[in-house]
């Protein structure tokens, strides 16, 4: 008896957003943006935060995340 109310509930829910526009479908000319970007290779002081990207990429792999970061550092 419950799932049947539930069932009700949500069929009304989604009925009311059927009807609902979009955030920002009335724009008619999108704005433009210019960013600019200064980009440093990387030093030794970057060690520890390459360390902890390496490890978020390669979660599960055993590789020396320390060595590899080390590598990183020394062909840049």
């Amino acid at each position: 008896m419950e799932d049947l109310e539930n069932d009700k509930v949500c069929n009304n829910d989604e009925s009311e957003d059927d009807g609902m526009d979009m955030p920002g479908e009335d724009v008619k000319e999108m704005e433009k943006m210019n960013f600019d970007f200064e980009a440093f290779p990387p030093s030794e002081e970057d060690i520890e935060g390459l360390e902890n990207l390496l490890a978020q990429i390669f979660l599960r792999a055993e590789i020396n995340r320390k060595e590899l970061a080390d590598s990183i550092i020394k062909i840049s």
